[in-house]
C-alpha cells in the first residue's frame, strides 16, 4: 500500500509491505521543500503498557548529530519513563542516533513490539506529548505524564548548536532543504511466548533483571538478577561510581539518597566485564 502525503514543508511517500507472518515494512521517502526544518521524520503512538526498552544504537545518553562523540554504538536498556530528561523547561528530548533495532516490552503481558531499521534512523520515546511543552514558563512537574508511548522516528533532526551562548547550528548539521531521503522501519510483534523476528533473551542473561527507581527509598531496586551477575553499580554522568552492591538472592539495592535528580547508569557485571548497561532517571 502506498500513501502520498502532501505538505508545504516536507511531502513524503510511505510504502507499506505486509508479509504473511505479520511483519510490516514501512519505507518512507521524504522530499524537504524549505530550509529551517527542525526534523524530518515520523511521530506515532504505541499503546499503554509497553514500558521496558531495549535498543541497539548510540547511547546510553541522549545524543544528537552534533553531540554524539561521547555516545557509542551498542546495546542498551532503559524504560520509557526513564528516557525523560530533567530540563528546567520541557522540550524535545531523548534522541538516540543510528538506531538498528528497538524492542518495547509490556512487563505485565510479555508482549513485545519490535522495530528494525534500514538507513538513517534516530528515535525518542516518552510518556509526554510534545505540544504540551509549548506552554511558556512550564516545568517538568507541569506537564501531564500519559500512559501511552509517544515515539519519534526521524531521518534527521537538526543539530543543537550553541545558540544560547554562542553560534547557532553550523551548516553541516542542518536538515536538508531539497532532494529525496529514504529509510525503512520494519515492525513485528511477539505475543507472550510466540516467536517473532528474533528469539526472546534467555532468562539466564542479565537482560532478565528488572530495574526500577523507588522514590520512597531513593534507591534503584534490581530484582530477578541471574547468577551470572555478581555486582551491580550506579554511576553518574561523569563516570563516578556513586553506589554498588553485591547480588544476594537475585536482588540488589543501590542507594541514591542525597544524590541530585537526573540520569544515572546501572551496570551489571560478572566481576570482570559489563553484561548490561541500563539508563535510570532519579526523579
Amino acid at each position: 500500500m502506498t500513501v502520498n502525503v502532501s505538505d508545504d514543508a516536507c511531502p513524503y511517500v510511505a510504502v507499506y509491505t505486509v508479509y504473511a507472518m505479520g511483519v510490516v515494512d514501512m519505507k518512507v521517502s521524504y522530499s524537504p521543500a524549505k530550509s529551517g526544518l527542525r526534523r524530518i521524520g515520523l511521530d506515532m503512538r504505541f499503546p499503554a503498557g509497553f514500558e521496558d526498552v531495549s535498543y541497539y544504537g548510540r547511547g546510553p545518553w541522549e545524543n544528537y548529530v552534533d553531540r554524539c562523540q561521547g555516545s557509542y554504538l551498542g546495546r542498551y536498556t532503559t524504560t520509557v519513563t526513564d528516557l525523560f530528561e530533567m530540563y528546567a523547561h520541557p522540550q524535545s528530548m531523548g534522541l538516540r542516533l543510528d538506531l538498528r533495532s528497538l524492542t518495547l516490552r509490556n512487563p505485565q503481558t510479555a508482549d513485545e513490539i519490535r522495530v528494525e531499521t534500514s538507513g538513517p534512523v534516530s528515535f525518542s520515546l516518552l510518556h509526554f506529548n510534545e505540544p504540551d511543552y509549548f506552554v511558556p514558563e512550564s516545568h517538568p512537574w507541569n506537564v501531564e505524564m500519559k500512559p501511552e508511548v509517544y515515539a519519534h522516528f526521524d531521518y534527521m533532526q537538526r543539530g543543537l548548536g550553541n545558540g544560547s551562548c554562542g553560534p547557532g547550528t553550523i551548516n553541516q548539521y542542518l536538515c536538508p532543504s531539497y532532494g529525496t531521503y529514504t529509510h525503512t522501519l520494519r515492525f513485528s510483534a511477539v505475543n507472550g511466548t510466540a516467536s517473532g523476528i528474533a528469539a526472546p533473551p534467555s532468562a539466564a542473561t542479565a537482560d532478565a533483571a528488572l530495574v526500577r527507581y523507588d522514590r520512597a527509598l531513593e534507591a534503584a531496586l534490581c530484582t530477578c538478577v541471574p547468577e551470572s551477575v555478581s555486582e551491580v553499580r550506579a554511576t553518574d554522568m561523569g563516570g563516578t561510581v556513586v553506589a554498588s552492591a553485591a547480588v544476594h538472592g537475585g536482588s540488589a539495592v543501590l542507594p541514591l539518597k542525597a544524590l541530585p535528580q537526573g540520569t544515572y547508569l546501572v551496570t551489571f557485571t560478572d566481576g570482570k566485564r559489563t553484561l548490561r548497561t541500563h539508563k535510570l532517571l532519579k526523579r
